[in-house]
């Protein structure tokens, strides 16, 4: 009789429980391995068109079976790539719903808040569909420093017309000046007048709003309308100066200061037709220039000895004389009357009843404007430095008192549930689509690939 030999030191226990765990591995291996075979056998003997006789003509049953197979296999790789395209959709774009909200009454602050995060479709109808641009945009000119000037005063003017020897050429100064610093002070007038009736217009002008504007679009559009608010004035003051220029110089009218033209009475019989005589300047380039034909004609205004010697004392640079004074202003520059040291010396020249001391035209302001630039060109510009426009978008968004705001934003799906029951409808349709083309496919590939089939066909 033969024993088995056991190791003294090995418990028997142990031994026993190796010998169980050893052959439970091998089988649970057997198992797994019979699992993966049947599942392999299973889907390779899948066949979900053993009815289906029209997919194949031919007579050999074992082909019948082939194709019901292709045609099956078929089927389960097109259901398995339409099910994974449609759950990919579903998770990306159909997970997404889009969400409307209405706001109501909101304060400025809660507005921005929202105009942050949702601009591109927030809607905010007005409560008040027309504002009036007072409320929200203030216009301001700043002046040339002529036109708040000593030179523009009742001051110096009278100081000019009230001079003591009245024994001056014609072309003098002290016997021209007050002529000129009037047509100044007077064009002062028109340009502030003008402006300032043209502002009053603005303050009744009123913005159509349907819907609140958003902030960039309203600065913009406001932008637009002061620009076209200067456009404007400037254009239809020039064009009605231009106007009083020319008809005065058309119908040959007279100046004050008979520097245009002259009555020439003949035969001392005051009912003969009256003639003119008219002034020929030397214009800017020394050449002749006839108050008749031009209104460009213009000397340099300067102060003289007496009207018989007519020596130069004094040289005032950049001022002129012309047929009308305000041509001689629109021609003239100032470049004098900013050095006060010029100034002093030009009233020593001069005797007036009405003395008085005027201050020099200030040359550290900030200007547009150089010195030695005429009037014409200042009064292009409406004798302006610089404009000022205040836009407040809180006081327009304050009159449009917006009453119920509304936006649109993407809300993700928060409940799985709902995706997946999205999912499971779509899968019967897809899978009974399938099951009706799969083999219209099956056919197509056969009559392509297999001459037999097509025969068959025929």
């Amino acid at each position: 009789m033969n024993e088995t030999e056991i190791d003294p030191l090995s418990p028997p226990s142990t031994l026993v429980l190796f010998t169980e765990k050893k052959s439970d591995d091998k089988s649970s291996e057997k198992i797994k391995s019979c699992s993966h075979q049947n599942l392999f056998l299973f889907i390779k003997r899948l066949n979900l068109y053993k009815n289906n006789r029209s997919i194949s003509r031919i007579d050999d049953e074992i082909e019948h079976i082939r194709y019901q197979l292709i045609a099956t296999r078929l089927y389960v790789v097109l259901f398995i790539i339409f099910f994974i395209a449609f759950v990919s959709y579903t998770t990306i774009y159909q997970s997404k719903e889009r969400v409307t909200k209405h706001t109501g009454l909101l304060t400025y602050f809660d507005y921005k808040k929202l105009q942050t995060k949702y601009s591109d479709n927030l809607k905010c109808p007005c409560s008040h569909q027309t504002i009036s641009y007072k409320t929200f945009l203030s216009i301001s000119p700043t002046f040339h420093q002529l036109c708040s000037s000593d030179f523009i005063s009742d001051e110096w003017l009278d100081y000019l017309s009230n001079t003591i020897d009245d024994d001056y050429f014609f072309l003098d100064f002290r016997k021209y000046g007050q002529s000129f610093f009037q047509a100044l002070s007077t064009l002062c007038k028109m340009v502030r007048k003008t402006v300032f009736d043209a502002l009053a217009h603005v303050r009744t002008a009123v913005l159509v709003s349907p819907t609140l504007i958003t902030k960039d679009s309203f600065l913009l559009e406001t932008d637009a309308f002061i620009d076209l608010f200067k456009t404007q004035t400037k254009r239809s003051f020039l064009k009605t100066f231009s106007l009083i220029r020319h008809t005065f110089h058309s119908n040959r009218l007279l100046s004050g200061t008979a520097t245009s033209s002259v009555p020439f009475i003949t035969d001392g019989n005051i009912h003969l037709p009256v003639n003119y005589v008219y002034f020929v300047f030397p214009d800017k380039n020394q050449t002749k220039c006839s108050c008749d034909s031009s209104l460009k004609c213009a000397v340099q205004l300067n102060l003289y000895s007496t009207s018989l010697t007519r020596q130069i004392l004094f040289k005032i640079h950049g001022l002129y004389i012309s047929c009308y004074p305000i041509g001689s202003v629109l021609y003239s520059s100032f470049e004098t009357f900013y050095n006060q040291t010029s100034i002093d010396e030009l009233q020593s020249y001069i005797n007036s009843t009405s003395p008085i001391t005027v201050v020099a035209l200030n040359s550290s302001l900030p200007t547009k404007y150089s010195q030695n630039t005429t009037m014409e060109n200042i009064l292009n510009e409406l004798m302006i430095e610089q404009w000022h426009s205040d836009i407040s978008y809180e006081n327009y968004y304050n009159q449009c008192l917006p009453f119920n705001c509304t936006y649109t934003y993407v809300k993700r799906w928060t409940n799985l549930m709902h995706a997946i029951v999205n999912v499971i409808e779509t899968i019967d349709g897809l899978s009974t689509v399938l099951i009706i083309i799969t083999p219209s496919i099956i056919k197509l590939i056969l009559r392509i690939k297999d001459p037999r089939t097509r025969e068959s066909g025929k």
